[in-house]
This record gives structure tokens, C-alpha cells and sequence, in this order.
């Protein structure tokens, strides 16, 4: 799986979308924070197929710089589809106060995308809203990071929320830096040291997947009915049984964006991806619903297709007090535990 040509990407590493409700006075603030120019890459089209193309890409990124810095690494944050929010200021804040640096990237913004649309959409093919591109922009960060004399021996760590949570999955995808993110970014990265994923969507996995041994934390609420507990329960077996390190925890009676600013609510109009659980063989050239058995062209095609015959609508989502908070002992018991040094 470490050879060039045995890289082939499954749907969920290019067009693994979330709910992508938009909530304007959510805005991310920006005082106080430092900001720097990252060099990454938009990637549009399908990989190793003809419409495949990388161009350079200036990203920007916001720098919460500790209160006591007592803790040798970084946590990168990556937003889910709705784009950036005041959530991931509240992530970046928490994590300077427990001594990180934390680093908010605005993923959609430089590719002129105001939120990624569901399913097989201009935004993701055209315009690089998906997992595979969020997940060269936090290795164009790590890079970064590294090259920084101010983070010398410091580990990296990444949090990511819906959307931006697949991005350690991607990561922890053998193959992925050594390939896919080297073709975009022109070198080749280290892998991130730990990854916690809120609310990830578990609904795809291909033939052949092999993932490192890096420590991945999923956090779903018991409830979601968009990136469900017990499909991610499945998934989990799966990431073991082919070299992965994780677990799952369980948010009691909560749902989708349980630790979001804005209040827990139903959507009727959002597109859900929850019935599209799959199974990808690039080798048959084929994606199989789990539940219908029915076979889809491993393409760009076979997966608009899949999509149009799996969504549903509507998503609970939101959190119960829209306080900063929900969640954050645990990702932040998971980093002290596998980045603090």
C-alpha cells in the first residue's frame, strides 16, 4: 500500500461531506491572534484520473499563542463544512489556556468557497471543498509548524470537527503524505503524532485501507443522527483490524455539533449522508452500498450516483447551552496523554 500505484482514494478521502448549515453571526473573531500566510495547494478533480490538478494555494491560518506555554506541541483545528465559525476560536482558546499553541486554519475561504455543498457538488470537485484538500492544508501547516524554530522538537496534534474531523482519518491513511499530499505540496511530510475527530461521518471504507499507528480520538454524540454513534462504532473495528490506534467515547444524549455556539435544533432542508455507508474495491473498480448491496462505478460518476441514491434530509444538530466547553475535557485529556511532553 506504500507504492505510488497502489494509492487509489476511496469517496470518503475526496468527497466526504457534513452538515453544512451556515449561522452568519457564528463569524470566527480574530483579535488577538496572530496570523500567517501557510503555502498549500487546491486540488480539484478526481485523483489519478485526468481531471486531477494541484495548484498553489495561500492559506491563511490564526495562531492562539499560550498563556503559560508549558507544553511542547501544537493542536491544528480544522472547521467542518459550514466553514469557519467562532467555535474553532473557542477550540484555539481552550488550548492556549491548557499551555498549547493552537492553529486555526481557514480551509474554504482562499478557494472562495462560503460553505461545501453536499454529495457531488462544483464546490467539491471544482473548488476543493473536501477532506482530501483540508487534509494537504494541515500538512502544509505541520510543515510549517516544523520548520518554525519557536516549535523545535514540539509534537503536532490536530482537532477537527465534522467535516474537518475526517482529516485524521485521511491522515492516518498509509500512502496519503507520501503520495497524494507530496504530489500537492511538492515534499513530503511527517505524519501528525495524534488526531481527535468530533463527530465524524463513518460511513465509507475501501478494500484498501491501511491506516498508521497514531492515536485517533472519535467523539459522537450518543444521538446524532447524521454522524451516527453505532456506524462509527463499526468503523472503529474496522481502523483496528488494519493497523489503526483509537477509540470512541460517547457523548450521552447529544447530537450532531453538540459543542457548537448556536442552539440544538432540527434542519429540515440539509442533506444527510447517513444511509450512505459503503464499501469501496478499487481493485473491481466498484463501490457497493452496505445496505442495498447495490455495486456504483468506482468514479466520479458511480459516486454522484451512490449519492442521489443514498441521501436523506434532515439533521439534528446544535448545542443545548452554546457555551464554549461541551466535549473539550475529553479531547483535552486526550492530548495531555498523547502530546504533552
Amino acid at each position: 500500500m506504500k507504492l505510488m500505484g497502489k494509492l487509489v482514494l476511496s469517496a470518503a478521502v475526496v468527497l466526504t461531506l457534513s452538515c453544512a448549515v451556515v449561522h452568519a453571526e457564528g463569524e470566527f473573531p480574530i483579535n488577538g491572534l496572530e496570523k500567517v500566510d501557510i503555502s498549500s495547494a487546491v486540488c480539484t478533480g478526481w485523483f489519478r484520473q485526468a481531471s486531477w490538478n494541484c495548484k498553489p494555494l495561500t492559506l491563511p491560518a490564526y495562531v492562539a499563542v499560550p498563556e503559560d506555554q508549558n507544553k511542547k506541541a501544537v493542536v491544528i483545528v480544522s472547521h467542518g463544512s459550514e466553514g469557519m465559525s467562532v467555535l474553532q476560536r473557542w477550540y484555539i482558546d481552550h488550548l492556549a489556556k491548557q499551555g498549547y499553541y493552537g492553529v486555526a486554519i481557514n480551509h474554504w475561504q482562499p478557494r472562495g468557497i462560503g460553505k461545501a455543498q453536499f454529495g457531488y457538488s462544483d464546490a467539491s470537485l471544482g473548488q476543493g471543498a473536501n477532506t482530501v484538500n483540508m487534509a494537504i492544508d494541515v500538512m502544509a501547516v505541520a510543515n510549517w509548524v516544523r520548520a518554525d524554530p519557536r516549535f523545535k522538537g514540539f509534537k503536532v496534534g490536530h482537532l477537527g470537527e465534522s467535516m474537518g474531523a475526517a482529516v485524521g482519518r485521511e491522515l492516518n491513511r498509509e500512502g496519503f503524505i507520501a503520495n497524494l499530499a507530496a504530489s500537492a505540496l511538492g515534499n513530503v511530510g511527517q505524519p501528525l503524532d495524534a488526531y481527535a475527530a468530533m463527530y465524524m461521518g463513518c460511513t465509507e471504507r475501501s478494500t484498501r485501507d491501511r491506516f498508521l499507528d497514531k492515536p485517533m480520538l472519535l467523539v459522537n454524540g450518543s444521538l446524532d443522527d447524521e454522524t451516527t454513534f453505532e456506524q462509527c462504532q463499526k468503523w472503529l473495528s474496522w481502523f483496528k483490524s488494519r493497523g489503526g490506534n483509537g477509540e470512541l467515547i460517547a457523548m450521552p444524549n447529544e447530537y450532531h455539533h453538540f459543542d457548537s455556539w448556536y442552539k440544538l435544533q432540527h434542519f429540515t432542508q440539509p442533506q444527510n449522508p447517513r444511509e450512505c455507508t459503503n464499501l469501496a474495491d478499487p481493485d473491481k473498480g466498484t463501490y457497493t452500498d452496505d445496505k442495498t448491496g447495490k455495486t456504483y462505478p468506482f468514479n466520479s460518476q458511480g459516486f454522484a450516483a451512490h449519492r442521489k441514491d443514498c441521501m436523506v434530509n434532515g439533521v439534528t444538530a446544535g448545542s443545548r447551552n452554546q457555551k464554549p466547553g461541551n466535549g473539550f475535557d475529553l479531547w483535552t485529556a486526550f492530548f495531555n496523554k498523547q502530546l504533552a511532553q
